[in-house]
């Protein structure tokens, strides 16, 4: 089972086209990739076992109580997490991109 890296190393440059890879992860990928224990699946779609609410499929987000959506792990990351749009790239990059399956 892959882990996601913490957020304490070196930062670098992320390209445009790099920026344009990572935010066509989607978030589900993401959540089975990296926090499988965080979700469950209920029929077709996947439900937050930490966020109460928070309903998640392939082609998005929601958070009903929070009134928040988004499609892709990059939004997810920022406003459920609230990662900065920086780290969610960078974080996104270590788990793809460096010799991840987008790579």
């Amino acid at each position: 089972m892959k882990e996601a890296k913490t957020l304490k190393r070196i930062k670098f440059y992320i390209t445009p086209e790099q920026t344009t890879i990572l935010k066509k992860i989607d978030s589900l990928t993401y959540l089975k990739d990296f926090e499988p224990n965080s979700i469950i699946k209920e029929g077709r779609i996947y439900k937050s076992t930490i966020h109460d609410g928070l309903i998640i499929n392939k082609k998005g987000w929601k958070w009903k109580s929070k009134n928040l959506s988004g499609k892709c792990a990059v939004d997810y990351l920022v406003y459920v997490e609230h990662f900065s749009f920086m780290d969610a790239l960078h974080l996104l990059f270590d788990c793809y991109l460096s010799g991840g399956e987008y790579a």
